[in-house]
């Protein structure tokens, strides 16, 4: 087998649980062209996982990555990423792409994989055991049925505290497809029905040990990057440091909690109802993370980030619901739903934040609008926010029961069903309204979850709904009060390339042009293993001004992009290459990504994955009654940003631009296919 590379552990591991197979490859069939993480997910998708395939078949591939920089102790280097077919989506299944932010895929690496490939389905109920190059696949008898946290300790039990452990709860084993897979309590693969893809393949739990360790070119100036970043995120407020050569006073964010108030952690905490700490992922400092612990030790030690910690909230529910009586809910109830959504192994961001039934930023949800009652759905909901509630709720969705069942294998089965019975009242055509709120586009795709298009572009709309769509950060501010503080013009004309794109109501090439900038900078914590809070994800809002307390970079001492990604990537590789070079393999991995949906979509309707269902173009307006989304307006910039993609009007990347990615392989299948039209493009 090949020596180590430098950022990789150098070598990918295959399990066939069909064959009981186990082979490994060198990581240089990939590395460095393809960059680890996403980049190199899109490319073994794209190889391996044909448009045929079902997702809950044998030949779907569970594929985890970990990026060059996951588990070296860069800063916010904890991250891992899985690709598969998604479970969910409708009409059709297609690609999805998830990261998770814990010692998962640094541990993979310290023994000795870079990537990890599960093909196959299990006689029965196995796991996986992976112990710095032996690997095994086990009985998973005893364990299957369990709750994620108590098979979790059953296989610390097993093969020590210190192994990390992926595992699937009642949820994904029952393939429902708001399952997850959990790497650590509030932290996991979580959307697109990857613990449904997981629990196909009677695969209970990855468990991994490795004591190995990574190569890094340069440890002196790896070690000056991270200072830097130390640095920056450590300086008081009113201080002047000098970093990397240049003055810096710190200046704090105000911070935000995601629905504008305070989150129900520190409502909680306020009333001594829990204990609350701040915690880190692997190789971080940011302290974004919030420890939940109970007085009398009633419930075990919890994490909560992101949606978690506004799971079941006080604030998610007068936000969403004005008329909800919100003394209902405290900060045990809270806490106590969240550890068993995450013992069922469901997706914390489904049962109660973002779905069509209970949520809307639009008008009433069918749960307030009376469509959805106890009568008609079997739940309590004439105790909605209560334990009682979110307990029977939970364990319908985990065990598909009643309405569990209904939701089981996606929303728009249950919008088919109410459309269709009398006993959701006169007023259920407002499902298809609310079903089309969360999930908006048109075309093929649609159906997988919401939080996955705002956050991550794993779906090939994601640029222009976060810069343009009313939904998102660019028309935020008209009703969220946490995004009012974003950094100066220069700094994002510095980041992203013109400001054009953020006056309110424009549209035009500015727009296009900052959209195929921000996929990059997405793009580079996904493929390098780094946080997307420490990066450039969000680039006008600043490189995770998210956060309470966290610093805002100003011009002159900015870094050139946001992630650092060109001195940690040389630091590591013994390389000299620059930021743009690093952009352009990002960009290579959009068009693989571009290329998947257009192998998969349905002939000659491609674009409609781009656009959305007619009366959000019609109807959706901004805080002063101006549509925020016209739909010829919307149209003209998505036909620019595939111009200057380089893709051709359907948004299919053409032959000239995948020759000057060297993907001549991909354009040669898409032609095969019938779905290339061969003709030049601009890159």
């Amino acid at each position: 087998m090949d020596e180590k590379i430098y950022g990789y552990a150098g070598k990918i591991l295959r399990v066939d649980l069909s064959t009981g197979e186990i082979t490994e490859e060198s990581i240089k069939k990939y590395a460095p062209k393809y960059i680890g993480g996403r980049a190199m997910g899109a490319r073994i998708y794209w190889d391996e996982i044909m448009p045929e395939v079902d997702p809950l078949s044998a030949e779907n591939k569970l594929i985890f990555l970990s990026g060059p920089l996951t588990g070296t102790g860069a800063m916010g280097g904890g991250r891992s990423s899985l690709v598969t077919k998604a479970a969910k989506g409708y009409p059709k299944k297609t690609y999805y792409h998830s990261t998770s932010g814990n010692p998962f895929g640094a541990e993979m690496k310290y023994a000795g994989y870079d990537v990890l490939i599960i093909q196959g389905i299990a006689k029965k109920p196995s796991y996986l055991w992976i112990n710095d190059g032996n690997v095994e696949i086990c009985d998973a008898s005893a364990q299957w049925g369990m709750l994620v946290e108590s098979a979790r300790e059953e296989y610390k039990k097993l093969h020590g505290e210190r192994a990390q452990v992926a595992l699937i709860g009642p949820a994904g084993e029952n393939r429902v497809v708001h399952a997850g897979i959990s790497t650590e309590f509030g932290s996991g693969f979580s959307q697109g029905g990857v613990g449904a893809v997981m629990g196909s393949k009677n695969l209970k739990a990855i468990v991994v040990r490795g004591t190995g360790g990574l190569n890094v070119a340069d440890p002196k100036a790896f070690m000056k990057v991270m200072r830097d970043k130390i640095d920056w995120l450590s300086t008081k407020e009113g201080e002047t440091k000098m970093i990397d050569g240049k003055p810096y006073t710190g200046r704090k964010l105000k911070g935000f909690s995601v629905f504008g108030g305070k989150e129900w952690t520190h409502i909680a905490a306020d009333k001594g109802e829990i204990d609350v700490r701040r915690r880190s992922c692997l190789g971080c400092a940011m302290n974004c993370r919030i420890s939940v612990k109970t007085h009398d030790d009633s419930l075990r030690v919890g994490s909560t980030e992101c949606v978690a910690s506004v799971f079941y909230a006080l604030e998610e529910a007068s936000y969403y619901n004005p008329s909800f009586d919100t003394e209902k809910l405290n900060g045990l109830i809270a806490h106590r739903m969240s550890a068993l959504c995450e013992d069922l192994g469901l997706d914390n961001i489904y049962p109660f934040n973002m779905n069509p039934w209970f949520t809307s930023r639009f008008g009433p949800s069918p749960f307030c609008q009376g469509i959805l009652t106890k009568e008609n759905t079997g739940l309590l909901l004439d105790e909605y926010g209560s334990e009682a509630f979110g307990t029977d709720y939970l364990n319908a969705l985990a065990y598909r029961r009643g309405w569990g069942e209904l939701v089981a294998e996606g929303d728009e089965k249950a919008v088919e069903y109410i459309l269709s019975h009398e006993e959701f009242g006169p007023d259920r055509e407002a499902v298809k309204k609310a079903y089309d709120e969360w999930y908006p586009r048109r075309g093929d795709f649609n159906g997988v979850d919401f939080h996955s298009v705002f956050r991550y572009m794993d779906t090939p709309d994601y640029n222009l709904r976060v810069l343009v769509g009313q939904t998102d950060v660019k028309r935020a501010k008209d009703y969220e009060p946490s995004y009012h503080e974003c950094p100066s013009k220069e700094l994002i004309e510095k980041w992203v390339g013109n400001t054009k794109f953020m006056e309110p109501h424009y549209w035009g090439p500015e727009v296009a042009q900052a959209a195929i900038a921000h996929e990059a900078m997405a793009l580079e914590p996904d493929a390098l293993g780094l946080c997307c809070y420490l990066t450039g994800v969000y680039p006008y809002m600043q490189a995770n001004g998210a956060l309470p307390g966290l610093q805002m970079p100003s011009i002159e001492n900015a870094p050139e992009h946001p992630s650092s990604g060109e001195e940690y990537w040389n630091a590591v590789m013994g390389t000299s290459i620059t930021q743009e070079d690093l952009n352009k393999q990002y960009q290579m991995a959009r068009n693989i990504e571009a290329a998947i949906f257009a192998r998969e979509a349905t002939p000659g309707k491609n674009r409609e994955n781009y656009e959305y269902v007619d009366w959000v173009y019609e109807t959706v307006r901004d805080s002063k009654g101006v549509l925020s989304i016209p739909r010829e307006e919307y149209e003209a910039t998505l036909s620019e940003y595939f111009r200057l993609r380089g893709w051709d009007q359907n948004g299919i990347p053409t032959r000239e631009t995948l020759h000057y990615y060297d993907l001549d392989d991909v354009a040669d299948d898409l032609a095969a296919r019938g779905v290339l039209k061969e003709e030049s493009g601009a890159k």
